[in-house]
Formats: structure tokens, C-alpha cells, sequence
């Protein structure tokens, strides 16, 4: 069954090879074929892009033509393609590394509108700096490289050399996806939020998917520059990002597979269609817009569904008995220490000099009325929103003013009100989100599939299934978040939260949307959590499980603690009581009255 599962690979592989040879030696099919080959290059650039983070570029082509126009100017100079490449690499990411910086400010269709601007500026560049670019005359004469003696300059070997390239950066962009930061920059792309509060340092991710995007889009366009031996501003406008764009959509944004099937499909469809004459771009146009409406993630999402009905994925090992476990405090130690916190937004308080102290190895509950600041609270120990004032201890550490990512570094993991789950991912990967902070292989190393990448996977995923069968899910780890009911989806919240080993676990209403069994089940899982010696700070309405499991309470009302202390001690004060049961006593002296 292993076997089985590369079946697709090999076939593409052996398909790849075996095209310059079934091609014979006709020129025009051939030059196509290196087209379509150095195009898929620059949407598996795409593919890091908008696939796996979900950043919108509309400026692809401007990457390939930086790769294209740097490679041919320094090959012409240096007499070599491969210091060529290494120039239009490096030029094109140090542009990504800049288009990327602008995602900390912007998103969406603003980035979108940023990275328009990009292509169009880079277009003028090349259309007017003549004494470089050749202006719209463009660069004749670009060198191809002789290879172990081999000389490119026949259109069949060159042809292999650029498949060969481009299933080596296919396999690194396949392999990403599968490893830690690929699953990083897809928690982006699903959930930014989540991801960040779960260790991803999101900003960062967003430079670095440009970044390689744009590097793997130059080479492309300095093989696609040695493939025609001549280049002209007119091949990287606007036009052409749109229609790379489109390729990368209709074949699967989302994988590699995908994107070089996209690629060839609509490079090889309007050669099928020339026979419609004057109307075959219309035909063209409309099978494009039928396969994105009909197949929303590709045509290879459908295929890989498909696939799995063949070839079922397999579940990781478990080991007997294992479980996992927190970052244990001294107990009864001060472990969270919220002083003079406070936090408005415009003219509403939300939090207002809030003082709160949770002790080592404890259950802390914090209730109150709906809109009185529970959550806000949990948002700003957990780094969401910046305090106006005060000031969070973690220990001995200050932890107001840094980054989600960093404070969960430091040891606060958390769950949200709302479920905030990466609903197109399994709920094994969801939980291995949650071990982010955790990592050791680099970015490259995850690309190359190196050794430590391998072996970090296989940990996460075992850590991953422990957590999983800690709160009884691990028969579901590989169903996808967004088809498991309302009380499994909370329990894969909490299982990600738990991988992290946190020193202090934050609940925010756990017990939300439960029936009673469910309410049950959770009860006893957080009871074992406890019995563990996990630091938990727990925001919850259902008084019953907070009775059961917190040791003390501290009770909010319009953004002011108006009590704290044991369960029963504040259960019983006059205050809290008129807090929680007052509108309840006015509904019941009115339905008395009628």
C-alpha cells in the first residue's frame, strides 16, 4: 500500500522523461514544450505564494522577468547561463523578500493592488531603460550552457535539463507542503489568527512564501530567456501574470502536481482549439471559468480524492500509554500574574485595572455576564490585542508587548470561543500546528526533506496521535477539520493547544455548543489534565463544570473584578450573586406578575 501511494509520482516522472523523445524533433512542439516547462517553474512559484499561504500576487510575471532579463544580461557578460541563474535567483528574491515586507501592513485585495503596481512598474522598467533592458527590442544572442560536455544549444536536451530542473523544485515544493513550515504557511493561509497564537510567526512566513516564490519564479524565467535566446518586454506584462494566475488555479493552487498539470492544459488547450478560428479564445475562456466554478480547488484536488478512495492514507504509530504533558510549575507558586491590566477601545473599557494571579498546578475560572470582558482578557494575556495599560508576568518574565507567536514560545497555549480550526486540514495536521514552537529544521532543510526534517515529521506526528488519543479522537486524525461535528472540532482545538506543552493553558469556553454527553466528556478530560498538574486559566458559562473543576474563581462585571476566591467563598458573595442572577430575579417578579 506504501508503494501504491507513489504511483502518480512515478507516472509523472516517467511522462516527463519520455516527452522530448515522444516529441521527436519537431521545432514547434518542442519550443512549446520548454515553454510550458519554464512557465510551470514560475507558478510553482505561485504555488508557495497562493497555494500554501494564501497571498494573492497578480505579479508573477514581473518575477519571471526580472529572472529572465538579469540571467541574460549576465550571461552575456560573464559567458555562462549558470552564473546567470544564480543572478536572476538572487535578484528576483531580494524583490520578493520586498513585496513580501508589505504584508505586514496590508492583505487581501490591497496586497493584490501592491503587487499590480509591482508588475506594472517593472514593465515600464524594462520597455524604457533601454542602455539594459534593449527597450522593446528586447535582448537577442543569450547563451545556452554545455552540460557534462553536453551542448544545450539543440532544443531536445535543453528540453530534459529544464524538466529535470523543474521536477527537483516540484518535489521540494510537494515536500514543504508535508513538512512543518509548509504546514505553517497553509495555518496562514486557513486561519492567521490561530496559526499565530499557535507559535507561527506569521509576518515572517509571508516574507519568506514571497521570498521563495519569486526566487523559484526568477529561475524560470532565466531558463525560459536561454530556451528562446531572446526575450522582449512584451512576454512579462500584466497579461501574463493573469494567465499564469489561471494556471495555477484550474490545476490546484495547492499542490505542485496541480500547478504543472494547470500549466500544461491551458498551454497545450488553445493549440487543440485553433481550429475554432476566430472564436477558439472565446471557447478557451469559457472551459477556464467552468473548471474554477466546478472544481473550486483544481483538477488535481479532484484526482487526489479519487486517489485516497484507491489508496486509504495509513495512520501514524502511537505509542502505548503515552500522553502528553505540560511544562509542570511549582504548585501553588505564582505562575500568571495580570497587574493594573486594562484595555479600551475608543471609549469603551473593556478591561479595567484588572489584577489576577494564577498559582502553579491549579484550575483558575474567570466568569461573568456576557460583555464583561472574559475574552478580552484571554486576548491580551495571549498577545491578540496590545493592553493600554499594565502589565502580564509569566514567571519571572514580561510577556505584554511581544508578538502571539513569542508568547506562545514562552508557554501560553490557549483554545478560542469561536473554533478557530484550519477546517481544509486534517485533524492530525491541525494538532501538529500546535507543536510550531517546537521546530528545528529550517525552511530550506523542510524544501530539501532533509534528514532532520524527516526525522522532526515523524516526532510531530507521534506527538500529534498522542494528544489526538488523549482526548479520544485519534480514529478521526485523518478527516478533515471541517467535516467533524461541533464537539469533535473543540477537541481538536484543545489537543493543538496541549501538544504545545504550555505552561499555562487558556480555555475560552470549551464547553460552548456542547449537549450534555459531550459536556461530560470534556469534563473528565480537563479532570485528567488536572490530575497532570496542568496550570489552567478557564473562561466558561456552564457553572456545573466550573464548579467541578476550578479550585478558584474570579468573577468580572463590565470590565472590573468584583471578586475572587475559593468556589464557594465567592459563590456566595452578595455581589456576584446580583451580577449573574439579578436579570434572572426581574424576569421571574415579572412573569409572577402576569
Amino acid at each position: 500500500m506504501k508503494i501504491l501511494r507513489y504511483i502518480p509520482w512515478v507516472a509523472v516522472i516517467v511522462f516527463g522523461l519520455l516527452v522530448p523523445q515522444l516529441l521527436g524533433q519537431n521545432p514547434y512542439y518542442l519550443n512549446l514544450a520548454l515553454e510550458a516547462a519554464t512557465w510551470a517553474l514560475a507558478n510553482l512559484g505561485l504555488t508557495v505564494i497562493l497555494g500554501y499561504t494564501g497571498q494573492i500576487s497578480l505579479g508573477q510575471a514581473a518575477f519571471f522577468g526580472i529572472g529572465a532579463y538579469a540571467t541574460a544580461i549576465v550571461s552575456l557578460h560573464t559567458h555562462s547561463l549558470w552564473m546567470g541563474l544564480i543572478a536572476g535567483i538572487a535578484l528576483t528574491a531580494i524583490f520578493g523578500l520586498i513585496i513580501g515586507l508589505s504584508t505586514l501592513k496590508m492583505a487581501g485585495h490591497y496586497l493584490a493592488m501592491v503587487t499590480i503596481g509591482f508588475q506594472v512598474l517593472i514593465s515600464l522598467v524594462l520597455n524604457n531603460w533601454i542602455p539594459v533592458t534593449g527597450g522593446p527590442n528586447g535582448i537577442t544572442g543569450i547563451v545556452r550552457p554545455h552540460f557534462f560536455g553536453i551542448s544545450m544549444l539543440d532544443d531536445k536536451p535543453f528540453l530534459y535539463l529544464v524538466i529535470v530542473i523543474l521536477m527537483l523544485v516540484a518535489s521540494g515544493v510537494h515536500v514543504l507542503r508535508r513538512f512543518t513550515w509548509g504546514r505553517a504557511l497553509r495555518g496562514i493561509r486557513e486561519n492567521e489568527l490561530a496559526a499565530r497564537v499557535m507559535g507561527v510567526n506569521a509576518f515572517l512566513g509571508k516574507a519568506v512564501a514571497f521570498t521563495v516564490g519569486a526566487a523559484i519564479a526568477g529561475l524560470g524565467g532565466g531558463l525560459y530567456a536561454s530556451a528562446a535566446m531572446y526575450i522582449s518586454p512584451s512576454t512579462f506584462n500584466f497579461t501574463q501574470s493573469v494567465t499564469f494566475l489561471a494556471m495555477t488555479v484550474v490545476g490546484g493552487a495547492g499542490s505542485a502536481a496541480g500547478t504543472i498539470l494547470g500549466t500544461v492544459v491551458l498551454t497545450l488547450l488553445p493549440e487543440f482549439l485553433r481550429f475554432l478560428q476566430n472564436i477558439y479564445l472565446v471557447v478557451y475562456a469559457l472551459i477556464v471559468l467552468v473548471v474554477v466554478v466546478l472544481l473550486p480547488g483544481g483538477i488535481w484536488s479532484t484526482v487526489e480524492r479519487l486517489w485516497q478512495r484507491i489508496v486509504a492514507p495509513t495512520l501514524p504509530s502511537l505509542k502505548s500509554g503515552s500522553t502528553p504533558r505540560p511544562n509542570l510549575v511549582t504548585a501553588g507558586a505564582p505562575v500568571l500574574t495580570l497587574e493594573g491590566v486594562s484595555k479600551s477601545f475608543g471609549g469603551l473599557k473593556a478591561v479595567d485595572d484588572m489584577n489576577l494571579t494564577v498559582l502553579g498546578q491549579e484550575a483558575h475560572a474567570l466568569v461573568g455576564p456576557n460583555g464583561s470582558g472574559k475574552t478580552t482578557v484571554l486576548n491580551l494575556i495571549s498577545g491578540v490585542y496590545p493592553l493600554s495599560s499594565g502589565t502580564v508576568m509569566l514567571q519571572e518574565s514580561r510577556i505584554n508587548g511581544l508578538p502571539a507567536d513569542r508568547i506562545t514560545a514562552r508557554g501560553i497555549a490557549r483554545t478560542f470561543q469561536n473554533i478557530r480550526l484550519c477546517k481544509e486540514m486534517t485533524a492530525l495536521e491541525n494538532v501538529m500546528l500546535g507543536l510550531h514552537r517546537h521546530r528545528r529544521a529550517t525552511f530550506l532543510g523542510n524544501m530539501l526533506g532533509s534528514p532532520a526534517s524527516r526525522r522532526e515529521q515523524r516526532d510531530f506526528e507521534i506527538r500529534a496521535m498522542e494528544a489526538l488519543n488523549f482526548v479520544g479522537l485519534s480514529e478521526l486524525a485523518l478527516r478533515p477539520a471541517v467535516s467533524l461535528a461541533h464537539g469533535q472540532q473543540r477537541l481538536v482545538e484543545l489537543a493543538r493547544a496541549l501538544v504545545a506543552e504550555p505552561t499555562v493553558l487558556l480555555l475560552d469556553e470549551p464547553a460552548a455548543g456542547l449537549n450534555d454527553t459531550e459536556t461530560a466528556n470534556l469534563l473528565a478530560v480537563l479532570n485528567r489534565l488536572k490530575s497532570q498538574g496542568t496550570t489552567i486559566l478557564l473562561i466558561e458559562h456552564d457553572m456545573a463544570l466550573v464548579t467541578k473543576l476550578a479550585d478558584r474563581l474570579t468573577v468580572l462585571n463590565f470590565g472590573r473584578k468584583i471578586a475572587q476566591g475559593s468556589v464557594e467563598e465567592v459563590l456566595k458573595d452578595p455581589l456576584v450573586l446580583e451580577a449573574f442572577l439579578g436579570q434572572d430575579k426581574e424576569e421571574e417578579h415579572a412573569e409572577a406578575g402576569s
